[in-house]
């Protein structure tokens, strides 16, 4: 595993990743569209499910991404997050992440992707169906883990952290990055989080979901 350090004054973008071994005859690789340089916001409006036995700690999903989570543990459970203005665009690269809790008991270590589902909305009162993870084909294109879906999408499948998207510097990377391009320009507002029906009797966990656009 090759880690490195970019500089903090290193402009919002995409990048190209290049590697060369220092042995004698200096061979080279590189990887297009590698990483992502953007700055984390986070809504800070929280509105869940009333009555609310059907989530609990649903604050936690209004942070950043620290293994925190809000549990939504039926499909009549909601979280709706207010990003407020501008909201979510269609921007360069992925637009939003999703973050579950870790699961570090799994080898390698990432995340169980339960059954949950996200929606986004540009007022409150349309809804787009964004990313859909519940043992039905479809709803997971445009994602960092769309090669996950192929083999049908399984309650609870393993999803190993180097295919995730990372966290903040020292936090969990068990993101899930989404592109809203299919929808238009945005913005989107809103976003919506629930539990489809099937699975086992275990919540959903939302650690949090921020805005890269």
């Amino acid at each position: 595993m090759l880690t490195a350090d970019i500089p903090v004054t290193t402009p919002l973008g995409i990048y190209t990743l290049s590697v060369t071994n220092p042995g004698p005859d200096n061979p080279t690789g590189s990887l297009a569209n590698a990483f992502q340089v953007f700055t984390y916001t986070v809504p800070t409006p929280v509105d869940c499910s009333t009555p609310n036995p059907d989530v609990i700690n649903c604050n936690d999903a209004s942070g950043a991404p620290d293994d925190q989570w809000a549990g939504i543990f039926t499909p009549t459970g909601v979280i709706t997050l207010d990003f407020g203005s501008p909201g979510i665009t269609n921007g360069p690269g992925y637009d939003l992440v999703f973050y579950e809790r870790s699961n570090p008991g799994q080898t390698p270590p990432g995340i169980a992707l339960d059954y949950i589902k996200i929606e986004i909305s540009p007022d409150g009162v349309t809804w787009l169906t964004l990313f859909s993870w519940d043992g039905i084909p479809g709803d997971v294109v445009d994602t960092n883990i769309d090669s996950y879906a192929a083999g049908g999408e399984a309650y609870n499948a393993a999803i190993p952290g180097y295919d995730l998207y990372p966290g903040i510097p020292g936090g969990p990377s068990t993101g899930i990055a989404m592109d809203v391009s299919r929808f238009g320009a945005g913005p989107f507002r809103y976003v919506r989080v629930t539990r489809p029906p099937g699975g086992q009797n275990e919540p959903a966990e939302v650690d949090a979901i921020v805005r890269l656009n």
